[in-house]
């Protein structure tokens, strides 16, 4: 007799541990089923809020051409330097700048000089002022005025005095004051509030 319920006990087991088993793999599928789809399922994409024109007129502004343009790095840091780059971000106020290139700044002789001696700040920030100029004037507005009036009359910011003329298709600029002159490289650099033009050398 015992016997006999210790084999119904065992076949018992073994049914309830198959039904288990069948139900453990009927899941697994639906598990694994579940986790591909979300894998498929691809993350919502963020939209981004449109820039306002205020922002994109930023982008686009005096500064950002400066620090953006490879061949202005060396004249953008002695902005930096001078603490004039913020004046700059004035969109209401239209500026013409005339940016040494880099090569200009390696003729520089090394040691202290007016762009690494804190002590000179004022010498460097007039020194730089030369090379920006009130309002915006292109390439073609200097060729049309040279060829009208033989010459075109430039207002710095701190107003001094810059003459623009023709050399053959060149146009050049010269300092008054020092009759330091400079030649217009690549030109026309436009921005939202002004104009950018390379030029090989400093008025002072």
């Amino acid at each position: 007799m015992k016997s006999k319920i210790l084999s119904i006990f065992l076949i018992a087991c073994t049914v309830v541990f198959l039904s288990c088993k069948n139900d453990v793999e009927e899941k697994e599928p639906q598990q694994e089923q579940k986790e591909q789809q979300v894998v498929k399922e691809a993350p919502k994409k963020i939209r981004e809020k449109p820039l306002t024109k205020e922002q994109k007129d930023r982008m686009n502004g005096v500064m950002t051409k400066l620090m953006t343009n490879k061949d202005m790095n060396s004249f953008t840091r002695s902005l930096v330097s001078a603490g004039m780059l913020d004046k700059l971000e004035d969109l209401q106020t239209e500026y013409t700048i005339l940016a040494p290139n880099n090569e200009v700044f390696n003729k520089v002789p090394t040691g202290q000089n007016v762009f690494n001696d804190p002590s000179r700040k004022e010498e460097l920030v007039e020194k730089l002022n030369m090379h920006i100029v009130k309002g915006s004037v292109t390439s073609s507005d200097l060729v049309q005025g040279v060829q009208k009036n033989s010459k075109v009359t430039l207002t710095t910011i701190d107003g001094k005095s810059l003459v623009a003329t023709m050399r053959s298709d060149t146009i050049v600029i010269t300092n008054q004051a020092t009759n330091k002159s400079v030649i217009v490289g690549k030109s026309d650099i436009m921005a939202t509030n002004g104009v950018l033009h390379l030029v090989d050398g400093f008025f002072q």
